[in-house]
């Protein structure tokens, strides 16, 4: 819609009509994504709840057309979407028709018979391969589970089209006020449920299969070729768990391993004609012929957790496949490990072990459209979903990423560690561009065997650290080591040093550079030796902020970096180190400056310690060197 939104509007309903503004938003959100143990469980969750708020779109779009939407734009490709795209609200005029088909649940029907169909074809599957021997036939609990999974929540006010003209800000709040007032009396229905344990993924429905014989159900079950991979041993699922384990629908990737490995599976696949590497996909090839699991033809349908050495364990191997017995699994395992090991010395290069969940949300989007009228709203929703169905979306798959879901406003997605903080900023930049407002960002930084649930949590919570402690428009990144260590630290994205602005992490970035620079570049133990003697510099004061010896600070960044830069290198011969160097030593010490940062920053300093926010981004750029990253 442009400016001739009321012109398209009349030749459809008429001046005089009463019309509709209608408010529909489809839950649960959080909890239904949420509910993942593997990446594929949480990618799946965010892509069906984009389906289903499709289908309650659906009768809207075949009744009039796209145009009667105020709020999200929508696109022909939605339904088709590789990636969540469709917000789970929306805000449309209509008339008397629709809202009659919403009062009579007619309109949830296409919602109920997709996700039912799709269910079904899986509860079928299962019982087809164990009624016989379980006698299982738990068809009531399955549907229960299945039937009280979604919420459509709608409130309409009447209006005529002249009220949009003039009034339109006031009647968009009070609908909105409407719709909080909703959700406060939601609809559940009585739990009904049986004696079995609950579904370990989701943590409140029960798991299917027979009570007496639960364990062998499930053991029979992964028997199958095609539910081996999908669900863990001693792992058992309720309905709906279990369908977003099953759903194939466009996936890009199954696991965190896959996108830790991605660049050095894709660093294999340019280099397939190589000897070292033929050796290894003939043995592969042999291995899961052994084992009996899925054929391999190339490089690139290598699951990623099997370019990893610690794979190849025959013990963990035997307890897996228990009933593989053949003796040439060992001869092809150590022919398998000696393949990564010849690879890893010809070509330097090595599958990470971490990877980077990435969490992106617009800064007081809500406070944005309030304030804007039909036009000033419809120009945002065009802004917004140019960002979420390309612009967004582009930066990430350049970046070798997969998005989870991208509504424009908000993004979640998961991607190599290697140039995910670079990426993060031209995420923000974009947006920034686009829209009247800025964007916070959380990246956390993961072992691709730790949990997800886990990583979902402090990424959350990074980005609600972005917002209210760093004061919106910043970045919070968060370290989640193997061991267990959390390391968390940010910065506004722009920092005001002298008359210009430096990039938080354009600094970040540089010091990796400098760092990885093998002969004439800065030595890794300067961040540890700044480490060491931090603490000396600040003087703490009950009730009081510390008080920072930034002379003294500066005086002793200055004098660690010139011990730590060979006299050879070409960044002290050349002509401007002297000011690039001053910059840096700037850079470092405004960020434990707590009256720099309560000046320019905003942050809430009751909370984040300046001393321990700068330990934590010097760990971070450390740990980033110590993976052997040149760019991040």
């Amino acid at each position: 819609m442009s400016k001739d939104i009321f012109e398209k509007l009349s030749k459809k309903f008429g001046n005089d009509k009463n019309l509709y503004l209608l408010n529909v938003s489809i839950g649960p959100v959080q909890e239904f994504i949420k509910e993942a143990r593997k990446t594929k469980d949480l990618w799946t969750g965010s892509y069906l709840l984009s389906q289903i708020a499709y289908q309650t779109m659906r009768p809207i779009l075949e009744h009039f057309n796209k145009d009667v939407f105020i709020y999200p734009r929508i696109e022909n490709s939605a339904s088709t979407s590789q990636f969540s795209k469709v917000p789970n609200h929306f805000l449309a005029i209509v008339d008397d028709v629709i809202i009659s088909k919403f009062k009579n649940n007619e309109i949830q029907k296409p919602v109920y018979k997709y996700w039912s169909d799709l269910s079904k074809n899986i509860y079928d599957y299962i019982a087809e391969k164990n009624n016989k021997k379980f006698k299982w036939n738990e068809n009531d609990l399955w549907n229960k589970q299945i039937n009280d999974c979604f919420q459509i929540y709608w409130v309409a006010k009447t209006i005529k089209l002249s009220d949009l003209k003039g009034n339109y800000i006031e009647t968009h709040n009070n609908i909105q006020q409407f719709m909080e007032e909703r959700k406060l009396t939601r609809t559940f229905n009585q739990w009904d449920g049986n004696s079995a344990f609950k579904c370990p993924q989701c943590g409140h429905r029960e798991i299917i299969g027979p009570i007496k014989d639960n364990k062998n159900f499930w053991e029979e079950l992964r028997k199958d070729k095609k539910i081996f991979f999908k669900i863990k041993e001693n792992e058992k699922l309720c309905a709906v768990c279990l369908v977003k384990r099953f759903v194939e629908d466009k996936i890009p990737f199954e696991s965190s391993s896959d996108i830790a490995s991605k660049n050095f599976k894709d660093f294999l696949i340019g280099k397939k004609i190589d000897e070292e590497i033929n050796n290894f996909l003939t043995n592969i090839k042999k291995l899961f012929e052994i084992l009996n699991i899925e054929k391999i033809n190339s490089i690139s349908e290598i699951p990623g957790d099997w370019l990893y050495e610690e794979r190849f364990n025959f013990k963990k191997l035997e307890k897996e496949f228990p009933h593989v017995r053949n003796t040439k699994i060992i001869d092809t395992l150590k022919a398998l490990k000696e393949n990564l090991k010849e690879s890893k010395e010809k070509y330097k290069i090595s599958p990470q072990k971490y990877y980077v969940l990435l969490m992106m949300d617009g800064d007081k989007i809500g406070d944005l459209m309030s304030r804007k009228d039909i036009y000033g709203q419809i120009a945002c929703s065009d802004a917004i979903g140019e960002l979420g169905n390309k612009i967004l979306p582009d930066i990430i798959y350049r970046w070798g990423g997969y998005p989870v879901y991208s509504g424009g406003d908000d993004l979640l997605a998961f991607g190599p560690i290697e140039k995910s903080i670079s990426t993060a900023f031209k995420l923000q930049k974009s947006f920034s561009e686009k829209l009247e407002t800025t964007c916070s960002i959380s990246l956390v930084i993961v072992h691709y065997q730790d949990s997800l649930r886990r990583a979902m949590e402090e990424c959350r919570q990074s980005l609600e650290s972005a917002k209210e402690h760093y004061g919106r428009n910043s970045l919070c990144i968060t370290l989640m080591l193997s061991s267990g260590t959390l390391t968390s630290g940010g910065c506004k994205w722009y920092l005001p040093i002298y008359d210009f602005s430096v990039g938080f992490t354009d600094f970040m970035n540089n010091l990796i550079k400098w760092m990885g620079k093998e002969k004439d570049g800065l030595s890794s133990s300067f961040i540890y030796d700044i480490l060491k003697e931090l603490p000396a510099f600040y003087k703490f004061h009950k009730n009081i902020q510390p008080y920072f010896s930034i002379e003294m600070f500066e005086s002793e960044i200055t004098r660690l970096l010139d011990r730590h830069i060979p006299e050879e290198s070409f960044f002290k011969t050349a002509p401007d180190y002297k000011k690039k160097s001053e910059i840096f030593v700037k850079i470092i010490s405004s960020l434990g400056d707590p009256k720099y940062i309560n000046k320019f920053n905003g942050w809430r300093t009751d909370i984040i310690d300046t001393k321990d926010n700068l330990e934590s981004i010097l760990r971070i750029c450390a740990f980033l060197n110590r993976e052997g990253l040149k760019e991040i």
